[in-house]
């Protein structure tokens, strides 16, 4: 499995395993599913630091 962080450098790969943050491709359907939720959503990288999409906490 990949590793994923925040744009701080903050290592997220646990959260997304557990079901805490759902990884989206389109910034559309992350703000989408963040304004359901009533939370937010930003910026997920890999390793290398390329982005990979966009998180958004449970």
């Amino acid at each position: 499995m990949s590793r994923y962080f925040t744009e701080n450098c903050k290592e997220v790969t646990d959260r997304v395993k557990n079901g805490l943050l759902i990884i989206f491709s389109t910034r559309l359907e992350a703000e989408k599913d963040a304004r359901d939720k009533k939370s937010y959503s930003y910026q997920v990288f890999n390793l290398e630091r390329q982005h990979v999409g966009w998180g958004v906490p449970k």
